[in-house]
């Protein structure tokens, strides 16, 4: 639960900030290509490493594990942050990620859970492990985050909608749909965890 409030409230933030960036973009073009290049990543990274290191270990399925201290260091938490970030840095550069952020948020996730999974595997001395849970799921997975992330999307609008109609007020829409985009990878994103928490047989 705390897992889920700190991807959501760290992720909400993405939509208001980038509007109020938004509204003075005129003359700030360095301050807009700040928010979308270096900024909005970093928020979505700092949000997927507070949702995996919080899930740690139940979302890996496991309820004996080596404390984070133990797991990592200072260097380790950084490299997680650092890749997070370079993949939606990249990932940005593509059209249709760039449309669909909660897209490459699912990869981020994924890459996320990973390479925290790599460690814990390793600490146990459990070298087979692999974060690649066949192709099946694999392809289950990426189908189920496209339904989910547009049904999220949709239902949240619709509640958004109807919260600006009732406060005559307007963003509602937008940011509940965004809310609700982000909120429908949860599921998948444990569902990956306990996918490759099952390869530990703790």
């Amino acid at each position: 639960m705390a897992a889920t409030a700190a991807l959501v409230l760290l992720g909400a933030l993405e939509i208001p900030l980038g509007k109020f960036i938004g509204s003075r973009e005129t003359g700030h073009q360095v301050l807009s290509w700040f928010w979308e290049t270096i900024a909005a990543p970093g928020l979505r990274a700092a949000a997927l490493v507070s949702f995996v290191l919080i899930g740690y270990p139940t979302i890996f399925g496991a309820s004996v594990a080596p404390t984070l201290e133990e797991l990592l260091d200072n260097a380790a938490a950084m490299t997680l942050f650092n890749v997070l970030f370079v993949v939606g840095l990249l990932g940005g550069l593509v059209p249709a990620l760039r449309r669909h952020t909660t897209t490459l948020t699912m990869a981020q996730g994924a890459v996320c859970l990973s390479m925290v999974f790599h460690w814990f595997a390793a600490y146990l001395g459990i070298t087979a492990a692999s974060a690649w849970p066949g192709l099946f799921a694999t392809a289950l997975l990426m189908v189920m985050a496209l339904m989910a992330s547009q049904l999220g999307a949709r239902v949240g609008r619709v509640l958004g909608t109807l919260l600006d109609e009732k406060l005559s007020s307007s963003g509602f829409d937008l940011l509940f749909e965004h809310y609700g985009a982000l909120l429908a990878q949860v599921p998948l994103l444990v569902s990956y965890g306990f996918l490759l928490g099952q390869q530990l047989g703790i």
